[in-house]
């Protein structure tokens, strides 16, 4: 024993010593790894959120996310798995816990560390209904009016009009970061020189000649093979043109209907200035 106890001795004096000179710095570093939420009170901040998970697929970038979260406001959370399976989830509404943080190309991530698929109840009660009625709307300086659906943001100028249709992202699949606004935008034209109003639409060979709104106001339409909706209206010396362009093929059906739906509710009315 007299002879172990020197030994002993030694090894706790390296060990604190060890302790002493590098104990500290080797804990800060390992607090401060790149990639790592900060901490606070020994214990590293997390977030919580919900939503419908969504694989990116063969978009996924390692290091860079391998799922979304799209949230009642369609707003979209980047995530990776952190000892989660998260494939097992896709496709179904779920609230995540993770840690923030970044990718290497400094966008928003969370590292989901756990994972809980909501129960119907809570699904329905965090729903939100989205109404979809036509209200009327009027720009006396303009000279317009017409429906629109009362979701749809509007922005209005001297000489224009834009009306942005929030994108679905929650059935967009691996190819959210492709899904745009579908816009509907229209704008006062000089046509002091007297063109032709089928010169406005597009394409005239292909331009068709269209009645619009309750007061079959004359004009024409043309439909691009991207999609895209230009319809075109006289007034003494201007041309009213209406654009609709869509996000992505997905959305164009049902947003197109609706901008026709709003040809139909198109009438001049006196300016105010």
């Amino acid at each position: 024993m007299k002879r172990t106890f020197p030994f002993l001795l030694f090894f706790l004096v390296v060990v604190v010593a060890t302790y002493v000179l590098y104990g500290s710095k080797i804990t800060i570093r390992f607090n401060n790894a790149p990639g790592q939420a900060a901490e606070d009170d020994d214990h590293v901040r997390e977030t919580a959120a919900a939503g419908k998970l969504q694989s990116l697929g063969t978009v996924a970038i390692p290091g860079s996310g391998t799922h979304i979260l799209v949230q009642k406001d369609k707003t979209t959370i980047l995530l990776s798995g952190l000892g989660v399976n998260l494939d097992v989830y896709v496709g179904k509404q779920v609230e995540i816990e993770g840690r923030p943080t970044k990718t290497a190309s400094g966008k928003d991530l969370i590292q989901v560390l756990r994972l809980r698929e909501l129960t119907a109840e809570e699904v329905a009660a965090a729903e939100t209904v989205v109404s979809k009625a036509w209200i009327p709307f009027e720009d006396s300086g303009l000279g317009v009016k017409f429906s629109k659906r009362d979701f749809w943001k509007l922005l209005s100028g001297k000489d224009t009009i834009t009306l942005t249709i929030p994108a679905d992202l929650s059935a967009c699949g691996t190819a959210c970061d492709l899904i745009k606004d579908d816009m509907i935008t229209m704008d006062r034209v000089d046509n002091a020189k007297g063109a032709t109003l089928v010169s406005f639409a597009g394409d005239e060979k292909l331009t068709s000649h269209n009645l619009i709104g309750p007061k079959s106001l004359n004009g024409y339409e043309f439909t691009s093979p991207d999609g895209k909706i230009t319809a075109v209206i006289a007034r003494e010396k201007s041309v009213y043109r209406f654009v609709y362009t869509p996000g992505s093929v997905k959305s164009a059906d049902a947003s197109a209907n609706d901008f026709h739906s709003l040809l139909n509710s198109f009438e001049f009315i006196p300016f105010v200035k």
